[in-house]
């Protein structure tokens, strides 16, 4: 690619651009957090008398709505799609809190799952229509490390709130929905101010000549900077593309033994492991930490040395070492060792495939489609994990491990046989 000649005022427009960008991160992380933690606070729920199979029902309507929440995307403006769905999850997470009958918690999963359904698939859209294909892993990567460290104080959180058990005659679970609820609309309603738009409308953010400047050098490095028409024929022949359906299987097998330590990571703990409540709560949230390194560097890593596939086959690799470990090992100590292999290796397989999918899309109609077609199949992924693990099989958790291990090892073959491939053709 030739090289690139800035506008005058390179320092700035690089500076507006970046605090452009930071804007929108910041807010998708922080919203994106509070979203995600009605998914890691389950487990902790559970401890206090509501079953997390009942997050089945989330991720059901989660996959029927993803592709269409996209399409909506680009018309209404991400500023107020994103927040839109934020605060309508979060003002329906907080009604749950005081919800008595089982009729209308079962509306309200529904509801969460159709306003969750659009948001990260909106998020993954929007940031990788704004970077370069070689730019564009660590930001993803960025975007979700957020997530994953305030992960790693999820549990500890859901422990706090549901000390609350009892105070104005609600039961601890009430506590942790109500309080998480007003945190996400409070985070969702601010990032309606501070989203920026598509890089061809984003003059509300930067000056004419450092809009060109970002546009030109998209279209130099994948030529799809301006949003090109959606139809139902253009849809449909997106869809017949195989190529989503490689990202999404490796996503559903990235999925599986994330949802899975998310779930269930506090129950194996206390009673695989034999900790109390407290501690078992506790313990959950260190390994996420790990997890946010290794997320950043292999993010880094393969945008510098321009490499996908094989960065994520290593760290499925090292994932399923970690489970086996975790399900077969003596001591609770090496068995808590597994656990941070585990987790520390897999949460960068989320962006790291979302990466890998977004660097082999061109027109912004096929990257809507193909960011919600893969997230699809995160969220079977999940159901898959949320009726693979039994718990009369603790402290054993023999299926929860064979499940995970034989799809980690097909995505394995699949990235280590296709990575190169599908990037060197593009």
């Amino acid at each position: 690619m030739a090289a690139q000649q800035a506008p005058d005022g390179l320092r700035t427009r690089h500076s507006d651009e970046e605090s452009g960008n930071y804007r929108v991160e910041e807010k998708l992380e922080g919203s994106a957090h509070v979203e995600d933690a009605e998914k890691k606070d389950i487990a902790a729920v559970s401890t206090h008398g509501l079953s997390p199979e009942e997050q089945k029902k989330v991720i059901l309507y989660y996959i029927l709505f993803e592709i269409p929440s996209n399409l909506i995307l680009p018309r209404a403006g991400p500023a107020n799609w994103l927040a839109f769905l934020g605060v309508g999850f979060g003002s329906v997470l907080l009604g749950m809190g005081f919800t008595k009958h089982w009729g209308t918690m079962a509306l309200c999963r529904a509801l969460l799952g159709v306003l969750e359904a659009g948001f990260l698939p909106g998020c993954t859209y929007l940031i990788t229509c704004w970077y370069t294909r070689f730019e564009v892993g660590k930001r993803l990567s960025g975007f979700w490390i957020m997530s994953v460290v305030l992960s790693a104080f999820s549990a500890i959180f859901a422990y706090v709130l549901a000390l609350l058990d009892g105070k104005g005659g609600l039961a601890g679970w009430s506590w942790i929905f109500i309080i998480e609820g007003a945190i996400t609309i409070v985070v969702c309603g601010f990032g309606w101010f501070i989203i920026i738009d598509f890089p061809t409308k984003a003059g509300k953010f930067l000056k004419p000549a450092e809009q060109a400047f970002v546009i030109e050098r998209i279209n130099n490095d994948r030529g799809d900077a301006e949003e090109d028409d959606v139809n139902a024929r253009k849809i449909l022949k997106h869809l017949k593309d195989w190529k989503l359906y490689f990202w999404a299987f490796n996503l559903m097998s990235s999925t599986l033994p994330g949802y899975a330590y998310s779930y269930f990571l506090p129950i194996i703990l206390r009673n695989g492991m034999g900790f109390s409540r407290t501690n078992s709560m506790l313990l959950s949230a260190p390994p996420y930490l790990l997890a946010a390194i290794m997320a950043f560097v292999s993010g880094w890593l393969g945008d510098k040395y321009k490499i996908r596939g094989p960065i994520i086959a290593v760290h499925q690799a090292i994932t399923a070492v970690g489970m086996l470990i975790t399900v077969y090992a003596k001591s609770n100590a090496a068995r808590y060792f597994g656990a941070f292999l585990g987790i520390g290796f897999l949460q960068f397989c989320v962006p790291g495939v979302l990466t890998f999918q977004a660097n082999n899309i061109t027109s912004h109609s096929k990257r809507a489609v193909a960011s919600a077609t893969c997230l699809i199949g995160g969220g079977v992924g999940g159901i898959i994990s949320s009726v693979a693990f039994m718990a009369e099989e603790s402290p054993a958790l023999y299926h929860w491990c064979v499940d995970h291990v034989r799809h980690f090892n097909d995505q394995y073959l699949h990235d280590h046989h296709h990575g190169s491939v599908l990037l060197a053709a593009q």
